[in-house]
């Protein structure tokens, strides 16, 4: 401490003597990098977060992982905000979506993936709202849709196809 603000290398536990937080304060504000142990209920139980603070605000990437290391997500911040790249992983490690985001929004091509690997599906978000062609399969790679979206409304003519492959139906949205 110096005075009443926090100064130098911050340490923080829990009851169990599990280290909560660590990381370092200038002038009471966050500064450089930091650990942070946290409780994520979409992942029952501790996941830890990993990355840098510059006067106070997150930048640059940031990775969450289980206890044991697993990738949960990698976070690019700048400007106090998720404005870069953005991946979430499947519990099994692999890859399960990335995109840019922008103000915390998805915002640009996006991909998903099964928990297999293989792709789920694909399209683009402008400013949190799903824009233009997209596209998803099976989890065995088989198509499975393919249509237009416009302000978050279905446009034009929309695919679907049976898990076999065989085309089932088109649709052209209408007035509901």
């Amino acid at each position: 401490m110096r005075g009443d603000q926090r100064h130098g290398r911050w340490t923080t536990w829990d009851p169990q003597g599990n280290v909560t937080s660590d990381g370092q304060y200038e002038a009471g504000v966050k500064q450089g990098d930091w650990m942070q142990r946290g409780f994520d209920a979409l992942h029952n139980g501790v996941v830890i977060e990993r990355g840098r603070y510059v006067a106070g605000v997150r930048e640059g990437v940031w990775k969450v992982t289980e206890v044991d290391g697993r990738p949960i997500r990698e976070e690019e911040w700048h400007g106090g905000a998720i404005n870069g790249a953005f991946r979430r992983y499947h519990p099994n490690g692999k890859l399960a979506e990335e995109g840019p985001k922008q103000a915390n929004r998805a915002n640009g091509r996006w991909t998903y993936w099964h928990e297999n690997g293989q792709k789920a599906r694909e399209g683009t978000w402008a400013s949190g709202t799903m824009t233009g062609v997209w596209r998803a399969w099976y989890e065995d790679g088989k198509p499975m849709y393919e249509g237009e979206w416009m302000g978050d409304q279905q446009v034009g003519e929309w695919k679907r196809w049976a898990p076999d492959g065989t085309l089932e139906r088109k649709v052209l949205p209408g007035p509901s």
